[in-house]
């Protein structure tokens, strides 16, 4: 599949009675750890009703023991942002190589590096954009170098080679559950793009599946995949930490800091929505095959998906 097919906007061109959710996004963290930046521009369409735009801007600063989320949601709706932007509303635009964009008391003025080309998460060009599965993912940019400034509160981060990811998902319908893991700047320039998903068939719902890759040394390796349940795959998930055991030896530990976790909840295009939990300045560790690990302090994406008033979250 072409980056172009990958990337491009879907709700500007949507038919008005079909649903549709989407996002484009970018994380960057402090190499040091503890500070983190997610921005995210979504369209959210119902059937029968135009694609309305809003605009997420999360700050993560551990150190100060605090989140601060700000969005906004714009009556107009979802227009062609045009060439060179993959989303425009609310003042705020996000493209290839760069973001910018306001919510009092945030504002954000960035730009990036591809350190990698794109990893899709379904297996198939052929998946996309199909009835099922009804959610559509690729990590358009899964190691960036980010470059620029962020206002948080009145205070400055300057923003001097922070790696990060840059991402965009879209479909008829969120997955029932979903785990999002993420670092990049890992010892050795090494990152690690993972999500965990239930889906619904019929009034059935799948085991967890994986999709991602990582790379290390140079070399990239797919994640998961449909075979991934016969050769080890195992998944533990709690609200603040995830261990998933891959095949070949492959293993991923992450910690979230309740203290700068942020809940959000997700609308759906019908039907209830996601509940959210999200913590951008994690701790985790890869472990590989060969038995090294690769470990960051404060700087990995932990996300963890469900229905709304679904309860505990469900483990394996």
């Amino acid at each position: 599949m072409s980056r172009l097919a990958l990337d491009r906007p879907r709700a500007p061109h949507v038919a008005l009675d079909d649903p549709l959710y989407e996002s484009h996004y970018v994380k960057v963290a402090d190499p040091q750890g503890g500070r983190a930046l997610w921005v995210r521009q979504t369209s959210l369409k119902r059937p029968g009703a135009p694609a309305r735009g809003t605009v997420w801007a999360i700050a993560f600063d551990r150190p100060a023991g605090r989140v601060l989320q700000r969005r906004e949601t714009f009556d107009a709706p979802v227009a062609d942002p045009g060439p060179g932007a993959w989303a425009s509303f609310g003042g705020a635009q996000l493209g290839p190589g760069a973001a910018q964009g306001a919510l009092a008391p945030l504002a954000w003025d960035l730009t990036w590096t591809a350190q990698t080309a794109p990893s899709p998460y379904l297996p198939s060009e052929t998946l996309y954009d199909r009835p099922f599965p009804k959610s559509n993912g690729v990590a358009l940019v899964p190691s960036a170098m980010a470059n620029g400034t962020v206002e948080v509160d009145g205070a400055r981060w300057e923003i001097r080679d922070w790696p990060g990811m840059v991402g965009h998902n879209w479909g008829t319908d969120h997955a029932a559950h979903w785990v999002w893991i993420h670092a990049a700047g890992l010892p050795g320039g090494a990152w690690v793009d993972l999500v965990l998903a239930r889906v619904k068939i019929g009034p059935l719902t799948s085991p967890w599946m994986a999709s991602g890759a990582m790379e290390v040394d140079g070399v990239r390796r797919r994640l998961g995949g449909p075979t991934a349940r016969l050769r080890g795959f195992k998944v533990v998930i709690a609200p603040d930490r995830a261990d998933v055991r891959l095949p070949e030896g492959v293993r991923i530990e992450v910690a979230g800091d309740p203290a700068c976790t942020v809940a959000w909840d997700y609308a759906a295009p019908h039907g209830p929505g996601r509940d959210v939990r999200n913590c951008s300045v994690a701790d985790g560790t890869l472990t590989l095959g060969d038995g090294r690990t690769l470990s960051l302090d404060g700087g990995w994406a932990f996300e963890v998906g469900r229905p709304a008033g679904a309860g505990a979250v469900p483990q394996r």
